[in-house]
């Protein structure tokens, strides 16, 4: 799956966007490599489980990327790929939580987000206590014993393993280990990242999928789940709302991010005062499977 333009000048667009933003009040965004603030990136953490209402557009990859993990002979390796603020993280969790996926995987699933900085040791921990049942007191276990237990799972059940929000080739090569049995079951691996690099350094044939930015249609959808709360809305701020979501460039987080702004405010020419401060040209995008 390919996107059918370039991605850059949407990068600097959502930059732009969210920095509007920030000036009028919203201070807890991230978005993308330009508009991360580096101590956001340190403290990054993610979930298996999340509380999120507003899904929109996901149905179809969903079903793609259970069926890529699920079939015979498929790759050990497959990467969700795309600039921030795409949804990566979101589908890596409908996949994870997927019923078929649970059914598949009886060796068990794990989630570890990686993000920018991590210890070995950390992420080692997090997946045996996952994987093991009754859990297990692994604070005082070595490298060693960590890696010994989870490759002695591995070699002996079919298991998923979620890394999020991997960066790099080289922190791969950091946490690997675990991830090579001598014998039996491979683990499979999903991963997401802003890096496509990364997944095929993991795997020659690994699976590479693109999330595709949402049509006018879906950001509209998910637009109005989060900026009308209540269904008597006024038709002028549909129409404002319509406007401003096409300088969101499809991406979930920038939509998510301007509808939960104007869902607090209630007066047209609040509206009108935003839609002032988003000034730039539509981005349209178009995607082909």
């Amino acid at each position: 799956m390919v996107l059918g333009f370039d991605m850059k000048p949407i990068s600097k667009r959502i930059s732009k966007v969210i920095l509007d933003m920030q000036n009028l009040g919203v201070q807890k965004v991230i978005v993308n490599e330009e508009s991360l603030l580096v101590k956001e990136r340190e403290m990054r953490q993610t979930f298996p489980t999340s509380d999120e209402d507003h899904l929109v557009g996901l149905e179809r990859s969903v079903e793609r990327l259970v069926g890529y993990l699920v079939e015979e002979d498929s790759s050990q390796v497959v990467s969700i790929t795309g600039m921030g603020g795409l949804g990566k993280t979101t589908l890596a969790r409908q996949v994870y939580n997927h019923e078929t996926i649970k059914s598949h995987f009886l060796g068990g699933l794990a989630w570890v987000c990686v993000s920018q900085q991590f210890e070995r040791k950390c992420v080692w921990q997090t997946i045996l206590r996952q994987l093991i049942r009754p859990e297990c007191d692994v604070s005082k276990m070595k490298e060693d014993e960590l890696l010994e237990k989870i490759v002695r799972v591995f070699e002996t059940q079919k298991a998923l393993i979620v890394i999020d929000d991997i960066w790099r080739e080289g922190d791969w090569d950091l946490i690997k280990d675990v991830f090579l049995p001598k014998k039996g079951e491979h683990p499979y691996v999903l991963l997401t990242s802003r890096n496509e690099e990364v997944g095929l350094h993991a795997d020659r044939q690994c699976v590479n999928f693109k999330p595709e930015c949402l049509t006018f249609e879906e950001s509209w959808d998910l637009f109005q789940r989060i900026a009308f709360p209540i269904k008597d809305t006024a038709v002028d701020m549909k129409e404002i709302g319509k406007e401003m979501i096409k300088h969101c460039g499809g991406l979930p987080l920038a939509i998510k991010v301007l509808g939960a702004l104007l869902g607090k405010k209630y007066a047209l020419h609040e509206w009108k005062r935003i839609r002032e401060n988003i000034k730039a040209p539509t981005v349209r995008a178009s995607g082909s499977d």
